[in-house]
Order: structure tokens, then sequence, then C-alpha cells
């Protein structure tokens, strides 16, 4: 899956430093990624409703580790939502909200 990820920030009043938008195509869903540097000069990307993160040497290579492990993690809980418990559910939610019409893998 190829994604597009702008690392301009996206800020808004209220919202925290860092945010980014990842385009995921083809349908252009659009998911909020916060971006930091660690102490050691890495890249983190995360998002608090998502319980993967991704690491890289620029802001680009950690929201698109991000974005992979995220639909990694949509398709698992996906595939077997019964065996979820309630906070993994809303989890799945999240991502199905994001990712469900976004092209995943057939």
């Amino acid at each position: 899956m190829d994604s597009a990820v702008s690392t301009d920030p996206a800020q808004l009043e209220g919202q925290r430093p860092g945010l980014v938008y990842a385009m995921v195509p083809p349908n252009r869903t659009f998911l909020p990624i916060y971006l930091e540097t660690t102490e050691t000069g890495a890249w983190l990307a995360t998002n608090p409703h998502i319980l993967v993160h991704g690491i890289g040497e620029t802001a680009e290579e950690a929201a698109a580790e991000f974005i992979e492990m995220a639909l990694d993690q949509y398709e698992v809980f996906r595939d077997d939502p019964a065996s979820l418990l309630p906070d993994m559910l809303e989890e799945l939610a999240y991502l199905a909200a994001h990712f469900a019409h976004s092209g995943e893998s057939q």
C-alpha cells in the first residue's frame, strides 16, 4: 500500500504540536499522526487511538511505518473481531473508519 504523508504542520487551535495527516490512497483517507523526535534523534509517529507506533530516520519514514503497522493491526482485528477485548473493538472501529474503504490488501 502506498501512502503520502504531509509533514507540514496541521495546527489548529487546541491541537497538539507535531500533528500531521497521512493520506492513504486510493480514497485519500486522512489519518492524524503525531510526530516527534526521540532522545536519539529518530522520529516517532503515534496516534492515541491506535496501539502501534512507527520509528524512522525521517518524519516521512516514521509515518510510513506507522501507517503500515496500523493497516496490519486493522487487518488482524478485522479478521477475528470475536476474540477482541472491548478496548480492541474500539480501536477496530477507529481503524475501520479510516481504512475500510482505503484499498486495504485483498
